[in-house]
């Protein structure tokens, strides 16, 4: 657990959490060097320090998730005895000048205790560093799906969780420096190959408004558009809806490679937070491997069903309350997102519907003629992963519901936040959102002025909608700035 407060606060909470009978190594982060500290009941502390000569620290109160924004901090003069149970880790050398540098290279080389790996964005983000377990403003169930959404623990080997993948500070994407050709790597290594799946990692974000996988009308249809799959969760559809999509990484062998549900509900049973998993879903939930399995699932759902991942703060939201203006820019790119004659983004990444916040998909599925990414890792995994080597094309939907006709499709992504989720398309293509704009305007035009390469499954494209929009390099650029406005965190 990572502390930083005053003695009393860092006293009350190790008395709380031993009184909840969890042994546990509490973490105490400072930059500056300091005098000591004292601890209640024995409980394991860390302390971390420039200095190797620790008696008795006051810290600003800080919580974890906001420690790469917090003031250093400050030593006091008092003379409590150090208790047996702290140890201290002397750093020498002088504290950088932001404290999250400091903590990452710490944590980077020791592992976090409680969690088994040392992914140090998952330890520094974790907000449930807290005495209470209600969290940032979430329910009970929503603050148990968060814990188990950044446990690290819940791969094999351990260090992975799902914000590996679907990071907060990158919109719940993961970070392009953490990828390779586009692909988030996974845990499991054979052979010295570390595994990495087929498709780029999608936004978490705005999975709240999906609704379950099904066949029949797009909830945008006019009365003589013909019944379609929509709907669901990843890429494929192979999810009915965020609950079952939120288990399926942890048995992934290119993800989190867990070797069955059983080890997983062990890991869930051995955790810190069992206590409230028990007392949410029954003190013999952990007999149930199935039930509990599907419990874990439920759990996950209700926080990626927070406000937290549906926010609905961009700067596009404000403007539809009336509460800001959009830049002349801004509202050139938004008449052309709009218009069928021209970006037509619209026709498919649609605006209101029934009066709801718009989250920029009909939720349908469609082949745009993607082209193959030749830097996909994919290509060169072991044939356990890809039999097909470097013939291998993705069948989108096609590998879901088995019809040629469903061969290449892909969800329709939400919009928001896509100015911050490079790279783009299922497979991680295209690195800049101009790049995208660029294909949707051209990739049908006759004679390829673009040149783009040649589509993974040209039969069935949509070229009736987009591909030969005829926008000028300005224009695209309007497009790209009011993409910008959909962006979460806005400040009015």
């Amino acid at each position: 657990f990572i502390y930083s407060c005053t003695p009393t606060q860092l006293n009350t909470a190790v008395e709380n959490k031993t009184n909840e009978k969890n042994k546990v190594n509490t973490v105490v982060f400072t930059p500056q060097p300091i005098a000591s500290i004292s601890v209640q009941n024995n409980t394991p502390i860390t302390v971390i320090s420039p200095n190797a000569s620790v008696t008795n620290p006051t810290f600003i109160p800080i919580p974890s998730h906001d420690l790469q924004n917090t003031a250093q901090p400050l030593p006091i003069t008092n003379t409590t005895p150090i208790s047996p149970a702290v140890t201290v880790i002397s750093k020498p050398n002088p504290a950088p000048t932001t404290s999250n540098t400091y903590y990452e290279n710490y944590l980077k080389n020791n592992p976090f205790p409680s969690h088994g790996g040392n992914d140090p964005y998952v330890a520094l983000r974790e907000n449930d560093r807290q005495t209470n377990f209600s969290v940032s403003g979430l329910d009970e169930k929503e603050a148990l799906g968060k814990r188990i959404f950044f446990d690290t623990n819940l791969s094999e080997p351990k260090g992975q969780s799902c914000a590996t993948c679907h990071d907060p500070l990158h919109s719940f994407t993961t970070s392009s420096s953490k990828m390779v050709g586009g692909i988030t790597p996974g845990v499991k290594i054979l052979n010295g190959v570390t595994f990495a799946g087929k498709r780029n990692t999608p936004t978490a974000m705005y999975l709240a408004t999906d609704p379950d996988f099904s066949f029949g009308k797009p909830i945008d249809a006019s009365p003589n558009d013909e019944s379609d799959y929509s709907g669901g969760t990843f890429y494929d559809g192979r999810a009915k809806n965020l609950e079952e999509q939120a288990l399926m990484p942890l048995l992934a062998n290119a993800e989190m490679n867990m070797p069955s549900k059983t080890e997983v509900i062990l890991r869930i049973q051995n955790s810190i937070y069992a206590p409230k998993f028990r007392a949410m879903f029954g003190n013999d939930i952990f007999s149930h491997i199935d039930d509990a399995y599907t419990k874990l699932g439920q759990a996950i759902g209700a926080y990626e069903r927070s406000k937290e991942l549906n926010p609905f703060t961009s700067k596009y939201d404000y403007f539809k309350k009336g509460t800001v203006t959009l830049t002349a820019q801004e509202l050139r790119g938004f008449e052309l997102y709009k218009s069928e004659k021209k970006a037509n983004c619209a026709s498919c990444h649609v605006l209101e519907v029934n009066n709801n916040p718009a989250v920029f998909t009909d939720f349908s599925y469609d082949n745009l003629g993607v082209p193959k990414n030749t830097n996909n890792p994919f290509y060169n995994m072991p044939t356990v992963l890809n039999p097909d080597g470097t013939s291998f094309l993705d069948p989108g939907l096609g590998g879901n519901i088995i019809e040629i006709a469903q061969k290449g499709r892909f969800k329709v992504p939400t919009l928001r936040n896509s100015s911050k989720t490079a790279p783009y398309m299922h497979n991680g293509v295209f690195n800049t959102l101009k790049e995208v704009v660029r294909f949707y305007n051209s990739a049908c035009t006759p004679g390829n002025p673009d040149n783009w390469p040649v589509a993974e499954f040209d039969t069935g494209r949509n070229c009736t909608e987009i591909g030969n929009q005829g926008l000028t390099n300005q224009e695209m650029d309007d497009v790209v700035v009011f993409l910008g406005t959909l962006d979460d965190g806005y400040k009015p």
